[in-house]
């Protein structure tokens, strides 16, 4: 959990504090997709809504921080609740070195296949199972192949699910690769599927974004408030039916507009050369000058 938590106001400078993230909570119309991690899941949640606002710290910062940064919506509520913020704003503590983008979007051929590409690590949180039971969904007439790429404690059911699913000749577990192996995954598909239960944003995103790959997200957490529907697809995150069936759509709508595949990429790409190391640092320098010739005039 990363929630506000620091005493440097007390050095009576100008303080900003965040961004911040961790007050998302996972969605229990979903928490069949945990598998037996539910249980310590709902502590995590019980923690976050209840337990945090007798934090002390965690007030202090609140009341005292002059500007905080948060990076979804429902850490601002919770922090809302807990006290009352003298200024807020919104904005990404990951990003992505300016080097990593590529100068210009990459472009893809389109073929009768569509790429579907699947990365992180391999927790019930990360909803790989939601994402296959959706596979599953997809019309038959579209031709698709998924990659995963990741390692952890749900790697052992990867061969049952893909059996379950009858998902063997569509979809390839490839493990944990390279950082430059990823980056040719990133090159070498057609759309970036992001299931997370539970995120705060999701580096990943960076990642296929400065790509240009068009995105299918759950529309909640920080995918919810900083991916807009130009750069790709937010599933609503309802009863799993519903879920699941949403995301298959999503596929076969991407799979038959292989246009606005391009044209979602793109937007991403430009999003996150809005978004780098560099400019975030710009950001933070400009609300610092900001804050500081403010309380300069109120002197």
């Amino acid at each position: 959990m990363r929630l506000p938590c620091s005493r440097l106001w007390k050095l009576k400078k100008p303080f900003i504090f965040g961004p911040v993230g961790g007050g998302q909570i996972a969605p229990k119309e979903l928490k069949e997709f945990y598998l037996d991690q539910w249980f310590a899941e709902q502590q995590r949640s019980f923690i976050v809504q209840y337990l945090t606002q007798f934090n002390p710290i965690v007030r202090q910062t609140i009341k005292n921080a002059d500007f905080l940064l948060f990076e979804n919506k429902e850490t601002y509520e919770l922090c809302h609740r807990i006290g009352k913020p003298k200024r807020v704003g919104f904005a990404l503590s990951s990003g992505l070195p300016s080097e990593y983008l590529p100068v210009e979007p990459p472009t893809r051929s389109i073929s009768t296949t569509l790429k579907l590409l699947w990365v992180a690590r391999l927790h019930p949180r990360k909803g790989l199972r939601l994402t296959l039971q959706a596979l599953a969904e997809v019309n038959p007439d579209v031709n698709f192949k998924m990659t995963i790429l990741g390692d952890g404690i749900s790697k052992p059911y990867i061969p049952s699910w893909l059996k379950e699913f009858q998902l063997e000749k569509k979809v390839e577990y490839r493990g944990q690769l390279s950082w430059e192996e990823v980056k040719q995954e990133y090159l070498c598909s057609d759309v970036f599927l992001f299931s997370s239960l539970r995120d705060t944003f999701g580096a990943q995103l960076w990642e296929a974004m400065a790509h240009a790959l068009p995105l299918i997200v759950l529309d909640h957490h920080g995918a919810r408030d900083f991916i807009t529907e130009d750069m790709g697809i937010k599933i609503p995150v309802t009863e799993p039916t519903y879920t699941v069936r949403a995301i298959a759509r999503a596929i076969e709508y991407l799979y038959e507009h292989p246009q606005k595949r391009i044209e979602m990429g793109r937007n991403g790409y430009e999003f996150a050369k809005r978004n780098t190391w560099e400019e975030k640092a710009k950001m933070m320098c400009s609300y610092y000058k900001e804050l500081m010739l403010s309380q300069k005039q109120m002197a």
